[in-house]
Formats: C-alpha cells, sequence, structure tokens
C-alpha cells in the first residue's frame, strides 16, 4: 500500500505531463543498444491492458531479434525491472522459458524470432508480465521500417505516463478510491445527525459477529466497483 500511495502521490504532482513527440534510445542499463543486422525494422505500439488512462508506448526494434531480446526490450521501454516471469502468446501459442512442470507446451522464446510470429502491419500478441499481479500488454506492429545507418536500438518515438510500480497487486487495486482520513470515524456526540439526537452512537463489537462492521464493509466494497479509475501516472520513463 505504501508503493500505491506513492504511485498516486507522484501524478498528483506530475499529472499527464510529457505529451509532446520524445525520441530517445533506452540505455538505462548500458546493455540495450542494438544494432539491426537485417533490413527491416519493425514500429510497435505496446499498451497496458484494462488501463484507463491507457500507458502505452511506441518504439522501433529490428525485426530478426528474438523473443528474449523483445522482453528486454518491453521491460526497458515500460519501466518495469525484469523481477518476475513472464511469457508471450500469438495465435494461441506459448513463447517463453519451457518448463516440464508447468504443464504448458512452450515454444523455447530464444529461438523464436519476431518477424517469425508478426508478419505484416496490425498483427499482434500478446506479453503477459508478473504472473501474480497479471500485467497483460498489447503489442501492435504498426509498421515496417527500413534500418537508420549507426541507429542503435531500441528507439523510443512516443508514449503516455508510467507503468504502475510493482508488486502492487494487479489493475483492480488502481480502481480502489482513496478514502480522507476521516471517512469511517464515529461522529462526536452532541454533532448533527444520529448521534446527535440524544441517541449514543453505535460502537461496533469487534469484526467477528458484528452485523454493523459487515454491513459498513460492503458498502465501502460497492463503492470501490463504481468509482472509476483515477488518472494514472507522469510520462515515459526508459
Amino acid at each position: 500500500m505504501r508503493k500505491l500511495r506513492w504511485w498516486r502521490a507522484a501524478h498528483e504532482v506530475f499529472g499527464a505531463v510529457c505529451s509532446e513527440l520524445v525520441v530517445t534510445s533506452c540505455t538505462r542499463s548500458g546493455s540495450m543498444r542494438i544494432r539491426a543486422t537485417g533490413d527491416a525494422i519493425y514500429r510497435l505500439k505496446v499498451s497496458l491492458r484494462g488501463i484507463r488512462p491507457p500507458i502505452w508506448r511506441r518504439f522501433q526494434v529490428p525485426a530478426d531479434m528474438t523473443l528474449r531480446k523483445l522482453h528486454d526490450c518491453l521491460q526497458e521501454v515500460m519501466g518495469w525491472t525484469d523481477s518476475h516471469l513472464h511469457q508471450f502468446e500469438a495465435g494461441g501459442v506459448i513463447y517463453g522459458t519451457p518448463d516440464a512442470d508447468f504443464g504448458v507446451a512452450t515454444i523455447n522464446e530464444t529461438r523464436a524470432r519476431l518477424e517469425q510470429v508478426l508478419r505484416r502491419p496490425k498483427d499482434r500478441l500478446t506479453y503477459e508480465y508478473d504472473f501474480g499481479d497479471g500485467w497483460e500488454h498489447d503489442v501492435v506492429l504498426e509498421g515496417i521500417l527500413p534500418p537508420a545507418p549507426a541507429a542503435r536500438y531500441p528507439i523510443v518515438e512516443d508514449g503516455k505516463r508510467a507503468c504502475p510500480p510493482e508488486d502492487c497487486g494487479g489493475g483492480w487495486t488502481l480502481r480502489i478510491p482513496v478514502l480522507p482520513r476521516d471517512h469511517c470515524r464515529s461522529p462526536a456526540p452532541g454533532a448533527r445527525g444520529d448521534a446527535g439526537m440524544g441517541r449514543r452512537p453505535v460502537r461496533s463489537r469487534g469484526v467477528r459477529g458484528s452485523r454493523g462492521q459487515e454491513d459498513r464493509s460492503h458498502a465501502v466494497g460497492a463503492a470501490a466497483v463504481a468509482v472509476p479509475a483515477r488518472r494514472i501516472g507522469c510520462g515515459i520513463m526508459c
């Protein structure tokens, strides 16, 4: 919850900035400086599924790179920390790290190339990161370009909003409203309302066996479902 509060506070401070075009190379770790060895460059758009307003990036990578390298690029451009498991899915086929104990037929991502999975514009695949939080990304091939001389990849062209913090619980946590600190306090004696009409404030006898406590919890849960997701993120982080 502390991470989630920090992330929401960051939004309040920064808002939705960096809306102008940004062109940069992702060199945060120094390892993502890939030279194109083929004759085609893919322009991809990756969007985090189920989040509004959307969190997305548009970037370029070599078409002949492996899906393992694409995983590294997606971690860089989205701002994740590569702390969890992942997999790709396209056309009902799973790509990742084969594991006999997992019980799912998986093609080794180090042997599958991006150009073998995405062949023409509008082709797409799903990238899932962190099976616990379940962050699913839609990756769409938007265009096929010639390589630029001496260029290093990936190249981020545009994007909006920062990715969520790691281990925050998944997309459903972003739809929980932040209640005021005094939201659940009992009214003071003498205040207007039932407590001020000569009646004692109702005191809970504890969670177990307290019908009033259960009803209040249900009401807060219903409010959480009804309240739309808050505006999130600040800009491109790569």
